[in-house]
């Protein structure tokens, strides 16, 4: 009986060839309208109530009746209640226009001043605790870096994290006339970055180099695709 031979074993592969590559997702850069909307979401409350004070004290100017000169009864137009109230508004005072107010009508503009002032005074409280928030803050550092990185006309280098390491690598390559950008997740390095005494404006962002959300915004796949360095 004739002995079968035992088959061949099939050559085992190395790790390296069991990898597989796989395509994954990369999260979307957030747009650069961010900033704008966040503006327009905090601001439109304190933007209506101006609107709104301004619109009635216009009304009111022009349907109290006032005299002219000669004792006749007038009516002040839209125009010069518009004109009138801009100009009390914003506390320059250029004197009462067409013709001196009546009496009805200084009451309603003294309503009007304070109304207005309540009205500014929101709108300005506002709008400073919108430039004071940090969301904001970071929104328009986003948008300022996306916008800096789109000028780069040539191939750049990541710089992930700007610690003793990153600080020579960022060097060597301002040193050398390459392009980079830097991210770190500590503000205070990137102060230290805005202050080094550099040839070049090093687009700089805080957020973490792991997660590759910040590192699609520079623009991934655009003729100047960025290479990582660790």
């Amino acid at each position: 009986m004739p002995l079968k031979r035992p088959a061949p074993e099939a050559p085992r592969r190395s790790g390296h060839n069991l990898l597989r590559r796989k395509d994954v997702p990369v999260p979307q850069p957030a747009p650069s309208t961010d900033a704008l909307f966040m503006a327009l979401r905090r601001m439109r409350a304190p933007l209506i109530v101006v609107v709104v004070v301004f619109s009635i004290s216009v009304t009111g100017l022009t349907l109290i009746p006032g005299t002219d000169p000669d004792g006749n009864p007038w009516k002040m137009s839209v125009f010069d209640a518009l004109y009138l109230m801009s100009y009390t508004a914003t506390t320059i005072g250029f004197g009462e226009i067409p013709y001196a107010l009546s009496y009805p009508q200084r009451a309603w503009v003294i309503v009007c001043i304070f109304a207005s002032v309540i009205g500014w005074a929101y709108f300005i409280g506002v709008t400073l605790s919108l430039i004071q928030d940090r969301a904001f803050r970071l929104a328009l550092a986003r948008q300022s870096f996306v916008r800096k990185v789109r000028t780069l006309r040539r191939p750049f280098l990541i710089v992930a994290g700007y610690g003793q390491m990153g600080r020579m690598v960022a060097e060597t390559l301002d040193t050398l006339g390459r392009s980079c950008v830097v991210l770190d997740a500590d503000p205070e390095s990137l102060d230290a970055l805005a202050n080094a005494q550099l040839a070049s404006d090093i687009p700089a962002l805080i957020a973490d180099a792991r997660d590759p959300a910040p590192s699609a915004s520079p623009g991934w796949g655009a003729p100047t695709a960025p290479a990582c360095w660790r």
